[in-house]
């Protein structure tokens, strides 16, 4: 059995970042303020990245899509000043997942992989970023990584509307449901799309509260036995550099990152590394 689909073409449909994020018609903060003029401080990498990550961010209040659009042609300047100021001076941590999403709106996709993949790469064997969880389907609302501590977590970041994320599934309730009661937790985070898939059917245009709704009948139908958690807008992109989904993540006992893939490992690799990872003490 395949952990999940293996044509080259897989993510190109289900890149987190880009438009599937952009003009997305459900803004989870409804308060957030218009996009202001973003000034870089140019000698502080992390405060620039938040700068940036506050002002990409705000574009999710906008109604109209021409004040979006006329918002990210004003951001543009500064991510290329945020490439110039740290192209080559960053080398892990939050700022590098800002130089790869700046080189991405820039239009280099490339090297904005290849920077975010490289991210990816070395939070391995650091402690897992927050989930930012404001709702759970299927479990307490309260839910975070730091109640599983002690346990080994499967994160599975996907969406409805994802093919490959629901042709994975049936792979992930088959490990949950061997390995829960040897200490794994497993959980599905997703986030606010404005869109979705149900019963063979793509659903468009949705509010937050119908986003919600389908995808506890999406759960039911699939029989999930797992949580479905909602994170916050752009969790996976920003805490996790997340470039497509599904991407899977195992944290071991001791809540650090140990293993990670796009959907592309074999079944029984992750049941040996879950193996491994159950055996392990929760001091290691």
């Amino acid at each position: 059995m395949k952990f999940g689909p293996t044509s080259t073409s897989r993510i190109a449909g289900t890149l987190v970042f880009g438009a599937l994020v952009c003009v997305s018609a459900a803004a989870q903060d409804k308060a957030k303020p218009a996009a202001a003029e973003t000034t870089l401080k140019g000698n502080d990498a992390n405060a620039d990245f938040l700068t940036l990550r506050a002002a990409y961010e705000a574009l999710d209040a906008m109604k109209l899509p021409e004040e979006r659009r006329t918002a990210m042609e004003k951001l543009k300047p500064q991510m290329a000043e945020f490439i110039k100021l740290y192209d080559g001076k960053i080398t892990e941590g939050p700022a590098l997942i800002g130089l790869g999403f700046a080189q991405l709106l820039a239009g280099d996709g490339q090297k904005a992989r290849a920077l975010l993949q490289d991210c990816q790469a070395k939070l391995t064997n650091k402690p897992a970023p927050s989930l930012d969880v404001w709702k759970v389907i299927g479990g307490d609302n309260s839910w975070s990584l730091d109640q599983a501590k002690g346990k080994v977590v499967l994160v599975d970041f996907w969406a409805t509307w994802c093919g490959p994320c629901r042709a994975l599934i049936p792979s992930i309730i088959e490990i949950s449901n061997e390995y829960q009661s040897k200490g794994l937790v497993v959980v599905g985070a997703t986030q606010l799309y404005g869109n979705g898939w149900l019963k063979e059917e793509s659903k468009q245009n949705l509010d937050e509260a119908a986003e919600l709704k389908l995808n506890e009948e999406f759960k039911a139908d699939m029989k999930i036995p797992y949580p479905i958690v909602f994170c916050k807008k752009n969790t996976a992109m920003f805490n996790y550099a997340v470039m497509g989904i599904p991407t899977v993540f195992l944290i071991d006992k001791a809540g650090k990152i140990r293993w990670s893939a796009v959907g592309n490992k074999g079944h029984d690799e992750l049941k040996k590394k879950i193996d491994e990872l159950l055996a392990e003490n929760a001091a290691q």
